[in-house]
């Protein structure tokens, strides 16, 4: 079957689980192709969806464990994932798709055109308004409770991962 559309408004998984879907669509310049990928954001990872298309040409300074990977992974002649790939980064997953460095936070976007850096800014920026508790005149009970509003609405995309020191070199630029 195919990855899910952009009109798919469902955000659950095959196992019910909850996921944030993602889009990242990028012409190559390796292989002139268009590549066009879906992933889903869940508590385990980020899962690049069955039926995406994946750059078949690797870049010359591809991390050896995306490389390893990509050559394990069924994909078939013409670049179309034919299994679900799991991975703990955001940018493990664009580069997995794109063949080389890539920068998840910034590839990875929702149907709506935001990037998780994006939805990760907005998040935090409500929690430290709901933190700073000085300027408002509201009783600490109905701060918690907005917290917690504002938690379970954005809780797919307040994901956390474990970065190694292995994915340092890729998400340098996410962090300065």
């Amino acid at each position: 079957s195919s990855p899910p559309t952009r009109e798919d408004s469902s955000t659950k998984t095959s196992d019910g689980e909850r996921g944030l879907l993602l889009f990242l669509k990028r012409k190559s310049s390796k292989s002139g192709r268009t590549i066009e990928a879906t992933c889903r954001q869940t508590s385990e990872g980020f899962v690049v969806l069955k039926g995406s298309q994946i750059e078949t040409i690797d870049s010359d300074s591809i991390p050896a464990s995306i490389k390893e990977s990509r050559q394990k992974a069924d994909i078939d002649d013409n670049g179309v994932l034919q299994s679900d790939m799991l991975f703990r980064s955001p940018s493990y997953a664009a580069a997995f798709v794109v063949g080389g460095h890539a920068n998840g936070l910034r590839s990875w976007k929702t149907a709506e055109g935001r990037t998780l850096k994006d939805i990760e800014e907005k998040t935090l920026s409500e929690l430290e308004i709901l933190n700073s508790k000085e300027d408002l005149e509201v009783a600490p009970e109905c701060i918690a409770s907005h917290q917690q509003q504002i938690l379970a609405e954005n809780q797919e995309s307040l994901m956390s991962w474990n970065v190694k020191d292995e994915d340092l070199f890729i998400v340098k630029d996410e962090i300065g």
